[in-house]
């Protein structure tokens, strides 16, 4: 089985089908505009069930089956935490993590949005949410 988080679930879905044969299509069903990729359903060998063995339950879930030998290989956003990785030891579970890809944040704002220029520390700050909501852009302006 293949588990991972939600965010890597195009490239699981991906990896899966290319690895299994399976054509796969974007699809977009949604009012908010989210698109995924899933295998072409009529062309899942039969006897095969996709939708169990294929899976993206969240980072930390992934994590756990991968500890707990419900799944044989993740795709997980972030690395173990030391309380997955102390779990992981009390079940004699020994783990290798290789990160392959980094990820990056990509701010966009709107035009009438007074802040024009963001400094690193500022950003940093603002994506700790160290501000009541509400509060967050303006200290971006203000130290």
């Amino acid at each position: 089985m293949v588990d991972g988080s939600t965010s890597t679930s195009p490239l699981v879905n991906t990896i899966a089908c290319k690895l299994l044969g399976i054509p796969y299509e974007w699809i977009g069903a949604s009012i908010f505009g989210d698109t995924w990729i899933t295998p072409v359903q009529d062309k899942i060998p039969a006897g095969f069930d996709y939708f169990k063995r294929v899976l993206t339950s969240t980072t930390h879930g992934s994590i756990m089956n991968l500890i707990d030998k419900k799944a044989d290989f993740i795709l997980a956003a972030r690395t173990m935490s030391d309380d997955e990785k102390a779990y992981a030891i009390t079940k004699g579970i020994s783990l290798t993590e290789t990160p392959v890809a980094l990820d990056a944040f990509v701010f966009i704002v709107n035009a009438k949005n007074p802040v024009k220029i963001l400094q690193r520390n500022k950003y940093r700050i603002f994506i700790q949410v160290k501000y009541p909501i509400g509060k967050k852009w303006e200290a971006m302006m203000h130290p």
